[in-house]
């Protein structure tokens, strides 16, 4: 992080604002935040440190960088993000001359999804497979977390896979070594597994449990909020 002085245009307003800035606000009031802080900036409301934060993902990542510029912004925070072409996560990683790397940032973001995962084993195959399916999958993932190591040296963050609302193995996809639900909680526990063992990224935790017991899983998961890209071929 770089250390930038202070603005002292509209401080009082600016404070105010700051402090009303809350998790717990809903979406609708956190996207009229976004317009007022784009106003206050016009204004040349600043922050006492900048960051650079690049955001990745295979969906519509065009509110989550709002987002984390509007709440970066409450803790005194100026962010320049960016955010990287539509469905090109896995291709700003792996080339070495992508925007991503002129970017330079000092966090990159992996929004990431269930989709990003690819198939779920073959409903019969063995435990010793599925799970074997499962390693595969973290490991690519645990080499795209080295790539950016290596080139960056960047804090990572990346949400863990969230589970389907639809349970194809019904009450056993959770627990069946074949199901989808399974295959998915296996790759998470794998990432963690790799986090603990020294790689620098931060891993949290995907919404299904929590957002979907409060306002129910098809909406929680409803794809009008987020528009995944067609796979890449």
């Amino acid at each position: 992080m770089r250390t930038k002085r202070k603005s002292g245009a509209g401080a009082a307003e600016i404070g105010q604002f700051r402090a009303a800035i809350s998790a717990d606000m809903d979406f609708t009031a956190a996207n009229a935040a976004v317009r007022k802080l784009a106003k206050l900036r016009r204004d040349g409301a600043e922050s006492a440190v900048k960051t650079r934060v690049a955001v990745l993902g295979n969906t519509t990542t065009t509110q989550i960088s709002a987002f984390i510029n509007l709440f970066l912004f409450a803790q005194q925070i100026d962010v320049e993000i960016y955010e990287a072409p539509y469905g090109l996560l896995r291709q700003e990683i792996l080339d070495p001359t992508s925007d991503l790397y002129s970017f330079a940032p000092d966090f990159v973001v992996l929004a990431t999804t269930r989709r990003d995962l690819g198939a779920a084993p073959g409903a019969f195959e063995s435990a010793e497979a599925a799970q074997a399916a499962a390693d595969a999958a973290a490991g690519e993932w645990e080499a795209l977390w080295r790539r950016l190591h290596e080139r960056l040296g960047c804090q990572i963050i990346q949400n863990n896979f969230d589970l389907s609302p639809a349970q194809a193995f019904g009450n056993l996809d959770s627990s069946h070594p074949a199901a989808p639900g399974y295959f998915i909680g296996a790759v998470n526990r794998a990432l963690a597994r790799a986090r603990r063992a020294g790689f620098r990224c931060m891993i949290l935790m995907a919404l299904p449990h929590r957002l979907a017991a409060g306002i129910g899983a098809m909406s929680a998961f409803s794809i009008s909020l987020s528009c995944p890209a067609r796979p890449n071929i």
